[in-house]
């Protein structure tokens, strides 16, 4: 019995310490017969000339859909339900030709339900155009990164809990350097396989690890094309708890 109490102890400090990290707050479920009225709100940013965008997101629960946008620096679509969820805040200046992009979700509802009809959904389009430098703070609930045909030059991915695919496959003119902070959940990197890869595994993490196509060198993975390749993409990879593998694409 003693023993049982300790194993799970040890899980679950990991897990609450994963949690704050990410800055995911107890959220209680509300009854699931209560009303919520239901928004889609689009929002388009123009570039205004900017030659490089820093975008900053942050998503405490939900389901985040990032992709390749238009020549416009944001163009989204946001779907959520009041009261439960408050309008996103974006924002958006241009500093020395470095557009600066911020998209923000208010605290939420304290009663707000994980599932069902208060389940805010974001459809994020960034523009390929131009150089990307992106961070992205994400809490509980499902992302889709779609990176493949976006212009990223430095990627930092802070998970919560969920299901996370960041996808940097797709061709690539310039080195990539990415962190990606694992929490709990389900994590897939995957990666192109004409590009050389450079993973570097931090932190033990509790549960599978894999990396097919992958030479292994203590903490650090590299793919075959890594030692001729003229770009790289560097991956910092520190694990959590749950399921991570690094996926090649063609």
């Amino acid at each position: 019995m003693r023993y049982g109490r300790l194993i799970g102890a040890l899980l679950i400090a990991p897990t609450c310490a994963a949690l704050t990290m990410a800055g995911c707050a107890r959220v209680p479920f509300r009854d699931v017969e209560e009303s919520y009225d239901q928004v889609v709100e689009h929002k388009t940013v123009p570039l205004e000339g900017a030659e490089e965008l820093r975008a900053r997101i942050e998503m405490p629960a939900g389901e985040l859909k990032l992709r390749t946008g238009s020549a416009a620096a944001l163009d989204a679509e946001f779907t959520y339900s009041r009261p439960a969820w408050q309008d996103p805040v974006v924002e958006y200046s241009v500093e020395s030709s470095v557009g600066v992009l911020s998209v923000t979700q208010p605290k939420l509802d304290s009663g707000i339900e994980m599932v069902g009809p208060a389940h805010g959904i974001w459809d994020i389009g960034l523009t390929p155009d131009v150089p990307l430098d992106l961070a992205l703070k994400l809490g509980a609930g499902r992302s889709s990164l779609d990176l493949s045909h976006l212009n990223v030059r430095s990627l930092n991915v802070l998970t919560g809990a969920g299901v996370t695919t960041v996808d940097l496959s797709g061709p690539r003119a310039a080195d990539v350097g990415a962190v990606i902070t694992a929490g709990v959940g389900e994590l897939t990197v995957r990666v192109p396989s004409g590009i050389g890869v450079r993973i570097s595994t931090l932190g033990g993490g509790i549960g599978e690890f894999s990396a097919e196509g992958f030479s292994k060198d203590g903490d650090t993975y590299v793919n075959d094309a890594y030692a001729s390749g003229e770009v790289k993409i560097q991956v910092t990879l520190h694990r959590g708890i749950g399921k991570a593998s690094v996926v090649t694409v063609d």
